[in-house]
């Protein structure tokens, strides 16, 4: 995964301009970022990461973008978790104790293919999930 430099960016337009991104650009600013298109001053569609975790095998840190709003966005786990392996996900944004009381908002056995997501929507984060991803046995 290629991460984002400070040299090239991309932007969402809000509702309302007081300078265009071209004039933005003239100014010598953010000159190779591009504009994405949107609604609402928001991207459009979903962006999902997944970060293994470099200690333990099976073990990554997921963030999901959502800004279509779906119930659930699936994630593709093939580079942490092997075929057949039983795993929890636990939403972080809603994580208020320990791993060991908390939900898990997924428990089940990797199948070899994506794995829909719940999202939860919360008020305080409606296009963005946090999970914690953990092998089982």
């Amino acid at each position: 995964m290629q991460r984002p430099t400070t040299a090239s960016r991309a932007y969402c337009p809000p509702e309302s301009e007081r300078l265009t991104f071209e004039a933005w650009q003239q100014s010598g600013l953010d000159v190779h970022s591009t504009m994405l298109s949107g609604h609402n001053g928001k991207p459009t569609g979903t962006q999902v990461f997944v970060f293994p975790n470099e200690y333990e095998v099976g073990r990554a840190n997921v963030g999901v973008f959502n800004w279509n709003g779906e119930p659930s966005v699936d994630v593709d786990l093939s580079a942490i978790l092997r075929p057949g392996q039983r795993f929890k996900a636990y939403n972080c944004l809603d994580i208020t104790t320990t791993i060991p009381r908390a939900h898990a908002v997924l428990d089940q056995t990797y199948p070899a293919a994506p794995i829909p997501f719940p999202m939860k929507r919360d008020t305080s984060s409606p296009d963005f999930e946090a999970a914690l991803v953990i092998p089982i046995g």
